[in-house]
């Protein structure tokens, strides 16, 4: 147990996925070191077209229940709008301080809807400076000589990359490898950073689903008989606030791997693949509505959810 709250970088690859290959050796040896698991999130909305991305972010900030559609039109639109039924960040978590950045438009709209502070991150591609990305987040969170660790400016960074507002998925995947590994070497024994740093790395499937691909599925690939199907109880992950979820869908998860050294157990994952999660996995599968939430704990900000 840490005696002193973390700070949290969490970064989310939408459509980044399917472009991660065995040479990313910096996502890889993250995998094998943090704690890994799913994210369920729910089929899309009827007359959603072209709002996925929103939709599927809404879940992961926890504010998908109170999603108008008129909201996600202006935010798939790039369109910031105040709106006064969202609180912030500081409202739902105790203050907690927060900044996100991202090379989305509607991204950012949705971000600001949400509570968070928002700025624009310029568009990533294989020309792009990861280093200087990661002392970019690394020093918004406190972690430079030049910043008063008594009083950071930020408890959370939420740096958001999608792979369309990007060149394309494989440089978008390129640039987040190379984003993690400046983030480890700056991280590492004998930096501010070090044990205090709460690291998360969260990467979608996006549009996947039209590919026609093999489709990764968390479901068990036995099935129980019916007899003892119907003694089943419910998993934690289909619940939400002790009510059943509607609509959740076992096919395209975000895969998410957390790590602090010293705090977060490792599992038996090696590779940041599909494959690997769904055989090694330690954290299993976690609705993505209460991912905020588990941050939220890990920083102090929130009590625990769940088991």
């Amino acid at each position: 147990m840490a005696d002193k709250p973390a700070r949290a970088l969490v970064i989310y690859g939408d459509g980044i996925m399917p472009a991660v290959k065995t040479h990313h050796e910096h996502l890889h040896r993250l995998a094998a070191s943090g704690s890994c698991g799913f994210l369920a999130l729910r089929a899309l909305p009827e007359a959603s077209e072209g709002e996925r991305e929103v939709v599927e972010l809404a879940q992961l900030l926890d504010v998908y229940d109170i999603y108008t559609e008129k909201a996600r039109k202006e935010d798939s639109a790039g369109e910031v709008t105040e709106d006064g039924s969202f609180k912030t960040l500081a409202e739902r978590f105790m203050g907690m301080k927060s900044t996100f950045m991202t090379n989305s438009k509607a991204a950012l709209a949705l971000s600001k809807r949400a509570g968070f502070g928002g700025s624009s991150l310029e568009e990533f591609g294989v020309d792009s400076e990861a280093s200087a990305t990661a002392s970019r987040v690394l020093g918004l969170l406190g972690f430079d000589e030049s910043t008063s660790m008594k009083d950071p400016a930020n408890e959370l960074v939420f740096v958001h990359l999608d792979a369309k507002s990007g060149s394309s998925a494989e440089s978008g995947a390129e640039f987040l490898d190379s984003l993690v590994g400046c983030v480890q070497e700056s991280s590492k024994e004998g930096s501010l950073a070090y044990g205090r740093l709460f690291l998360v790395v969260v990467l979608g499937y996006g549009d996947a689903q039209a590919s026609g691909e093999s489709v990764p599925s968390f479901r068990d690939d036995g099935e129980l008989p019916s007899v003892l199907a119907a003694l089943r109880p419910r998993q934690s992950y289909t619940m939400k606030a002790g009510k059943p979820v509607e609509g959740l869908r076992e096919e395209y998860p975000l895969l998410a791997v957390y790590n602090q050294v010293a705090v977060t157990r490792r599992d038996e994952v090696q590779r940041f693949l599909f494959e690997d999660f769904h055989k090694r996995a330690g954290n299993l599968v976690m609705l993505a509505d209460r991912f905020l939430y588990e941050v939220a704990f890990k920083l102090w900000k929130a009590p625990k959810y769940g088991a």
